[in-house]
């Protein structure tokens, strides 16, 4: 087949069916990640896309896919000038990367396991989903909102001992001390401490039919944590026409957007949302009902 662009080598123009191929197979798998919590996946995506622009399209799957396999069968598709989906693609792997917070060690506790077996008579580990950072035997450790410190002894998995776990990846932290750690307790990085706050700024979409109001009580939910909460002040509201944050009347309505003070019973280890988004974001929950009745990032914490 007579090619009138050079599919591996930049020139002024492309097919324009290659990168939209590109685009549509990153963003499912992008979807794909997000929905079963593989961050590895991103991760994967991230540094074929970096790979891609810095090396050229020949290490790029999907196009080398389209380029070999689609384009010989289909013909080549009408041209279009190759800057606009360079540019698009130097946006997804900045979206990309951004999801990868790799900085900061953060691991929710989600589950105490304690065999209680022979084989196993001193086995406790602390299994759940690595929120930040990279996780090694040896990295030290302390515990929140407690301040007991220790040191990672081993990472476990399902398939055995691993050398690193990334963020998204499931795995058991044993420490090597007897500390107290239990459900809702945040393992981070001492030399990298996230606030433990009993009063927490955030920006908070309200999702339920009821009006909410001034010193309302909810339950949030952060990570693996539950605690109880005032609404201290809603201190403004996001006007739709204009964007703008306006002064609260002291109520949101269903959909509203808008800042909002919160003063809680306990207090949990947060981050801004913007430094991390899993331990930056929570939930709202109704007392009485068990409803979700809004979401919220964290802008401060104190």
């Amino acid at each position: 087949m007579q090619r009138r662009a050079d599919p591996y080598r930049d020139t002024g123009v492309i097919d324009s069916r290659a990168p939209r191929t590109n685009q549509a197979v990153i963003g499912a798998l992008s979807l794909l990640a997000v929905a079963t919590g593989w961050w590895w996946l991103l991760a994967l995506l991230a540094l074929q896309l970096a790979l891609g622009l810095s090396i050229g399209r020949r290490v790029c799957l999907a196009c080398v896919f389209y380029f070999e396999v689609l384009q010989p069968r289909f013909g080549e598709g009408p041209l279009e000038d190759s800057r606009p989906p360079r540019a698009a693609n130097v946006v997804g792997l900045v979206v990309l990367a951004a999801d990868l917070n790799v900085a900061d060690r953060r691991f929710p506790v989600q589950w105490v396991i304690r065999p209680m077996a022979d084989d196993h008579h001193d086995y406790r580990g602390y299994a759940g989903q690595v929120a930040g950072g990279t996780w090694r035997a040896g990295d030290p450790v302390v515990v929140l909102p407690s301040g007991h410190r220790s040191t990672v002894a081993a990472v476990d998995t399902a398939d055995g001992p691993i050398d690193d776990a990334i963020p998204g990846q499931s795995i058991t932290i044993l420490l090597a001390d007897d500390v107290d750690v239990s459900r809702g307790d945040l393992l981070a990085d001492p030399d990298d401490l996230p606030v433990v706050a009993r009063e927490v700024t955030a920006r908070v979409c309200w999702m339920s039919e009821r009006p909410v109001e001034d010193r309302a009580r909810v339950l949030v939910k952060h990570t693996t944590r539950t605690v109880a909460a005032r609404i201290d002040e809603i201190v403004s509201v996001v006007d739709i026409a204009t964007l703008e944050d306006t002064p609260s009347p002291g109520k949101m309505e269903l959909n509203d957007l808008g800042v909002v003070r919160f003063r809680l019973a306990e207090p949990p280890a947060v981050d801004r949302y913007a430094q991390n988004r899993a331990t930056g974001a929570f939930i709202l929950v109704d007392e009485a009902t068990n409803e979700t009745v809004g979401a919220g990032m964290v802008v401060d914490a104190s």
